[in-house]
């Protein structure tokens, strides 16, 4: 009687596995469905846009330009440069000494002061549409090191799915990456904004810094995640790579 009793009592416990087994075998048959993401951001000082593409979780696409990409796979990172293709990880190393990365490195140090801890954000009660997402207004005031100035950053937040999907993307990707760039500005940076918004959050909006403009569900061509076709491979930026991506990034620079 009393082994009856406990297999009666494991029944609901029973039937919660087998709802969750099948919700998570629908959840693997639609992602192999699933089209590709595609987050259109703009850097609000400079009034550029820049593109975060997805295909899964470890392959996605940061592009600044048609000519100037970032592609990350389970392969590796490569730059690509006007079809010129680097190997990021070949020369990780040597990243911290090359000039331009000190350059974004010491600026990011600079500005960190600016991105508030989650714990002080305050939420100003107002939900709006945005960029078709439903958002969630939030401010925290922050305090300039040298002037001792308050300057308040105001905040549009989500619990969208997609774009909470987005964060765990981009979060998994510089934790894998950061460790090239320890002890930097970046990393300094990168702390930062993991602290900014609670777990279940992601941004919208940041301030007068950048914002989603665009959210797309689309069928990227697999070429679009893969290298050009008979690019050579290259373990060291030259001078001319060096030279365009500093065309392209310099004027991003902006306080």
């Amino acid at each position: 009687m009393g082994r009856l009793n406990r297999i009666i009592a494991s029944i609901p416990t029973m039937i919660q596995v087998k709802k969750i087994s099948i919700a998570l075998l629908i959840f693997c048959c639609c992602s192999q469905a699933f089209a590709d993401l595609r987050y259109r951001w703009k850097l609000l000082k400079v009034d550029t846009d820049f593109l975060v593409e997805i295909r899964n979780p470890d392959t996605l696409r940061l592009s600044l330009s048609d000519d100037f990409y970032l592609l990350s796979s389970q392969d590796g990172i490569y730059a690509i440069i006007n079809d010129r293709v680097l190997d990021v990880l070949a020369f990780h190393e040597e990243l911290r000494d090359l000039w331009i990365v000190n350059y974004f490195g010491e600026r990011m140090h600079k500005r960190a002061w600016r991105v508030p801890h989650k714990d002080a954000l305050i939420e100003s009660g107002e939900t709006i549409n945005y960029a078709d997402i439903e958002v969630i207004k939030v401010y925290a005031d922050v305090m300039e090191p040298e002037s001792g100035e308050k300057i308040r950053q105001e905040l549009l937040i989500t619990n969208d799915d997609r774009i909470l999907y987005l964060k765990q993307v981009m979060q998994s990707f510089s934790n894998r990456n950061i460790q090239h760039l320890a002890g930097t500005g970046f990393e300094v940076m990168n702390q930062a904004m993991h602290t900014l918004v609670p777990m279940d959050k992601a941004i919208v909006r940041y301030s007068d810094r950048f914002e989603l403009t665009a959210l797309e569900e689309v069928d990227l061509p697999d070429e679009h995640f893969s290298l050009p076709k008979n690019a050579k491979i290259r373990n060291r930026p030259g001078l001319v790579d060096l030279g365009m991506a500093a065309k392209i990034i310099l004027p991003l620079a902006v306080d």
